[in-house]
């Protein structure tokens, strides 16, 4: 997740213009609390940091239930 998080946060610094410290803050795999208040240490743009970690927790919770009942009516169709 790191990895990954990091070549989204370089992809992020290049195409936006973001720091490479806020781009990777805002791609970090952590809690937004944790993630703001290092931002805020280093002075990256703690908005923009909350704004991705925002999106990244809401996407996981309200998609999150569709994926799994679809991924268990699939293999429950396989099974019979």
């Amino acid at each position: 997740m790191i990895a990954s998080g990091s070549r989204m946060a370089i992809f992020l610094s290049k195409t936006y213009g973001f720091s490479l410290i806020t781009a990777f803050l805002a791609m970090a795999p952590g809690g937004i609390t944790e993630m703001c208040v290092a931002g805020l240490a280093m002075g990256a743009n703690v908005p923009l940091i909350l704004a991705y970690q925002l999106f990244r927790l809401l996407t996981i919770n309200f998609a999150s239930p569709f994926v799994i009942n679809w991924y268990f009516k699939r293999n429950e169709e396989e099974k019979t």
